[in-house]
Order: structure tokens, then sequence, then C-alpha cells
């Protein structure tokens, strides 16, 4: 089993193409997702340019008559002619200030406060619920992007078959279904935390870090790395499931399911506790 171990540090290097281009990726993805997150959290209509400074007072009137609630009659009288929908709108446009000053509706400034608040926190969790924080990446693009390393291995995999017996396996078909247990393991469970691993050491890097060129050198270092290191532990897994079928030795049977559930609480802490978090704060805002 220990025999697979060297062969993980030389695949890292193969990757290292694909690394360069991640950073460079993660980077643009951070620096855009966390600029619009921020500027989200921190909206305010009134200081939003405006192409035409003339229109921003029809525009701001516009916008708090979505928030005032003037248009929400509490009262409702049926009218036995209908009246032209164009005069309604005109009607309501030069009467909606009269109309919040007779009544308890709100005024211009809570009204355009109420759609402050609501672009910061239901627009906002809603594009966090949609898209995720800045460091969070999907489990489906993560499992794709693994897609042709697996097709490069299963193509490896034929090209061996014709000594099956020499590596141990009882029949041609039971040293093909466990390669194919094997591939699924590693697109599914095994390979996909590695680009959040990354992405999620890139974040805290960037905080702490504020020259370029030192981030990126370091990030090269740390992505090599967890290259090196999700290869091995991936290696390991696969190796004792294979050893285990092989010998049929219970050492080697804990040895997976003990390097499989590190994988799987891997799986979750990057991609779906996030999700939970924020179901569970949805929650708690809609019970309080």
């Amino acid at each position: 089993m220990l025999l697979y171990l060297p062969d993980t540090q030389a695949y890292a290097i193969f990757y290292i193409p694909g690394l360069i281009v991640s950073l460079f990726g993660f980077q643009t993805k951070l620096s855009g997702h966390e600029t619009m997150l921020t500027q989200m959290a921190n909206f305010d209509i009134r200081n939003a340019k405006c192409s035409d400074e003339k229109d921003r007072h029809m525009i701001e009137m516009q916008v708090a008559g979505l928030f005032d609630g003037t248009e929400e009659s509490t009262i409702r009288v049926p009218a036995e002619t209908e009246q032209d929908p164009e005069e309604q709108r005109r009607l309501s446009l030069t009467s909606r200030l009269a109309l919040r000053a007779a009544t308890g509706f709100p005024e211009v400034g809570a009204s355009l406060d109420a759609f402050n608040d609501y672009v910061r926190n239901p627009a906002r969790d809603g594009v966090i619920e949609d898209l995720g924080t800045e460091t969070h990446l999907p489990w489906g693009i993560c499992v794709l992007t693994w897609v042709p390393t697996v097709l490069c291995l299963t193509a490896i995999t034929w090209t061996g078959r014709p000594v099956w017996e020499e590596l141990g396996y009882a029949s041609v078909e039971q040293y093909f279904v466990l390669n194919y247990i094997q591939f699924v393991l590693l697109l599914t469970v095994l390979y996909p935390a590695i680009h959040p691993c990354i992405l999620g050491l890139f974040k805290g890097l960037s905080d702490r870090i504020t020259n370029k060129f030192l981030l990126n050198a370091v990030m090269f270092g740390c992505g090599i790395l967890t290259l090196s290191l999700i290869f091995m532990t991936s290696s390991i897994t696969i190796a004792a499931l294979e050893s285990y079928v092989l010998t049929s030795h219970p050492v080697f049977l804990l040895v997976f399911l003990l390097m499989l559930t590190c994988h799987l609480f891997l799986d979750y802490k990057m991609f779906w506790q996030d999700d939970d978090c924020l179901w569970s704060d949805l929650l708690s805002s809609r019970l309080d």
C-alpha cells in the first residue's frame, strides 16, 4: 500500500500549470465577490451615482413609493366608473407627498431607509444563498474539474487489463469493478475539496499579506502542499480499499473507513457547512 505514496508527489507536479491558473482565477473571484457583498452591506441609495442628477429626485420618489405603503389601501370602495390607468398613475405621483403628510405613512427618508435595509439584508442574503460566500465553490463545479483526470485514469486502467492476474485480482471483472469504485470515490469524495481548500487558504492569506508578489509566492507553495497532501490521503484511501479486497485483512478496512470519514468531513466543511449555517440564520430571522 505504501508504494502508492511516492507516486502522489509526482502527480502534484503535473498539476502545477493548473494551479497557477487557479490562483489567478481565485484572486479575481475573491476580489469581485467580496466587493459585491461589501457594497451591498453598505448600500445607501442617497450615495448612488446617477448619470443625470436631474433625475435623482424622481428616481428616489419612485423607490420610496415602493416602500411607503401608499399603494396598499386599507379601505376599498367599489367605483361605478373605471379610472384611466395613466391618470391614476399621474395622480399617485403628484399626491404622494400630500398623502404621506395627511396619514401615518412613512416620509421619503424613512422609505429610502427601508429600501437600504432591504438591499443590505434580504437582498444580500438572497445573493449569498444563490452564489454562496466569497470562499464558496459548488460541489458540482469542483467535480467537473476532475472529470478529465478520472477519464485519464480510466484509460490507464483499460491498458492494464492484460496483467490483472499479475496484480493479484481474482478475475478481470473484479479488476474493473474495483477500479470503477475507486474512480467514483476520487471524483465525488476525495478530489473535489482540493480547490475549496486552496481558495480558503488564499482568502486567509490575502487578509494578512498585502504584497501581491509575496502573496502569490506563498500561495503557490501552499497550493502545491495542499495538492500533495490530499493526493497522498486519497491514495491511502484507495490503496487501503484495494488491499482489503485482495487480502480481506480487517486492518485495511479500518484504514479505509477512517480515511473516507476524514474526507467526508472535509467535504462537509468545504461545501455544505455554510449552507447549513445560512439556513439556520434564515429560519432564526423568520421566527424572530
